[in-house]
């Protein structure tokens, strides 16, 4: 199965100033003015993350998606603004959360709707032919069937699969229960068990084999559209790759390094904020830019990536930095 993130992007999770004169400094953000001290106005200190780039195929105006089996690297553009009336120096950093599904899912198959029966007994019903529980149901061509998305042995239910006729197609949508996603999808119609597309020695349909298949997705629905069946009566063998509960972890990304759309120079800290100070430091209504580019972990799964930014600008004095930013590898110098 092909691994794909859903990259989430936050242009702004935080965006702060600081302005200093003397022993006087005071944390602000947006358009809020920095009250005077005696003798002397200080300004505003604004900054602004005012567009976004990157090299992952958009999908809309917060949301891209990384195929990581087409290209490993993403590289990620920031543009800021000097928004206030003050030189400033400005410092970033990205928080990053990766959320993914194990690559290895459960098999589930569509059954027959009173695969329970009332004393809460499981029937094997329409087991394929010498299967361990692998199922199929029977359906009446031009009515409406629900059967049940069922997972192991024990036939535990994980969803549903809707048969639904809509002139001359017919609609199957599974539907998984809360808290399970599907990986992949396959649907195969015939007009018996033995219709269906077995090889070899294999006692159930092989998923590459059977009709329509959807992959490489990470949905709780999904529909196949198909021609209706020419016949009164037919039997569907509907599969789905089911993940349950997800992991977390920090960054999907090996390290992250300056990337060449970068304004200047850039540096990174030990701290893993990403500093520029140029001399004199960014004039008002300036802009700048920052460009990350990454590898990604040889080993990932599917999933959701959220990358937000914070941006800080400090009033640019290596009084300021010394302050406020101790260890900070800049100077106005």
């Amino acid at each position: 199965m092909k691994t794909r993130l859903l990259v989430i992007i936050s242009l702004i999770l935080l965006t702060a100033g600081i302005a200093v004169a003397g022993s006087t400094m005071a944390w602000f953000g947006d358009e809020q003015v920095v009250p005077s001290s005696v003798g002397m106005t200080l300004g505003t200190v604004e900054v602004d993350v005012i567009d976004f780039h990157s090299n992952l195929t958009k999908e809309n105006d917060a949301a891209y998606s990384w195929d990581l089996d087409e290209h490993s690297e993403v590289q990620f553009s920031w543009s800021i603004e000097n928004a206030g009336s003050k030189r400033v120096f400005v410092r970033a950093r990205l928080w990053e959360e990766y959320e993914y599904y194990p690559a290895d899912g459960d098999s589930t198959w569509g059954a027959e709707p009173d695969l329970y029966e009332d004393d809460g007994q499981k029937q094997h019903k329409y087991v394929f032919p010498d299967a361990r529980w692998q199922t199929y149901f029977a359906y009446e061509v031009g009515e409406e069937k629900t059967a049940v998305m069922v997972e192991g042995a024990q036939h535990d239910r994980r969803g549903e699969a809707q048969v639904q006729p809509n002139g001359e197609e017919l609609e199957v949508t599974i539907s998984l229960d809360d808290d399970w996603l599907m990986t992949e999808a396959y649907l195969d119609v015939a007009s018996d068990v033995e219709g269906f597309p077995f090889r070899g020695n294999s006692s159930i349909p092989p998923p590459g084999q059977m009709e329509w298949k959807a992959e490489d997705m990470l949905v709780d629905e999904h529909t196949f559209t198909i021609s209706k069946p020419g016949e009164d009566e037919v039997v569907i063998a509907v599969k789905a790759t089911v993940v349950g509960e997800s992991e977390t972890a920090g960054s999907p990304v090996s390290e992250w390094d300056a990337a060449s759309d970068c304004s200047g120079d850039w540096r990174q800290g030990e701290d893993d904020w990403w500093y520029y100070c140029p001399p004199g430091g960014v004039e008002p209504d300036s802009e700048i830019t920052l460009g990350l580019q990454g590898l990604a972990d040889e080993e990932l799964d599917s999933g959701t990536y959220e990358v937000k930014l914070e941006v800080e600008g400090l009033q640019a004095s290596d009084e300021a930095v010394a302050d406020e930013w101790p260890g900070a590898p800049c100077s106005s110098d």
